[in-house]
């Protein structure tokens, strides 16, 4: 009998130490998936000029409306891309930029946060869903054209509403701390 206990303790003992490094190595795993997220963030930030706020809010409501966070990183991108095709005056993007109420003076002037708001704006007011689709595959590329444009400016402001709301907490928090009250 006692070598029965002897084995369940030591058969428990080494159930723990496996679940010990299970947890460590899931934890590992999830740190290094953090740090890649950030630097793809500030990556994309860095190349597109879009504040790395922005971009993360645009993430998390492309993820909500069924874009995954790499295409959603893809669609920015095109964007990007297209702001300067667009300039091309006479070009089809241009064209499409027009249809979104866009202009070649607010391609020169406006910032890229502006212009994809802007646009993702203007394609909720196209109702026709074969030239609304053939403006996203031509702006954003291929990984939004089957994204509803209203759907992601619904969860955009969702996903504000709840930044501007933890912001407002971490304020609070910040001023109790500095004045003691």
């Amino acid at each position: 009998m006692d070598r029965v206990n002897n084995s369940s303790t030591l058969l428990t003992k080494n159930f723990e130490r496996l679940r010990t490094v299970v947890l460590g190595a899931a934890f590992i795993s999830f740190a290094r998936g953090a740090l890649r997220a950030a630097d793809r963030i500030s990556d994309l930030s860095d190349a597109t000029g879009i504040a790395i706020r922005n971009l993360l809010e645009y993430e998390r409501a492309m993820m909500n409306s069924g874009v995954t966070a790499d295409a959603t990183g893809q669609a920015i991108t095109r964007f990007y891309q297209s702001i300067g095709d667009g300039l091309k005056v006479g070009s089809e993007t241009q064209k499409n930029f027009e249809k979104l109420k866009i202009s070649i003076e607010d391609l020169e002037t406006l910032s890229e946060t502006a212009l994809f708001e802007k646009a993702i704006q203007g394609l909720t007011g196209i109702t026709d869903q074969a030239t609304q689709t053939r403006i996203k595959l031509d702006l954003f590329g291929k990984t939004m054209a089957q994204m509803s444009p209203a759907k992601f400016a619904e969860e955009l402001n969702k996903v504000r509403q709840n930044f501007n709301g933890a912001q407002d907490d971490i304020d609070k928090t910040a001023r109790r701390i500095v004045t003691g009250k």
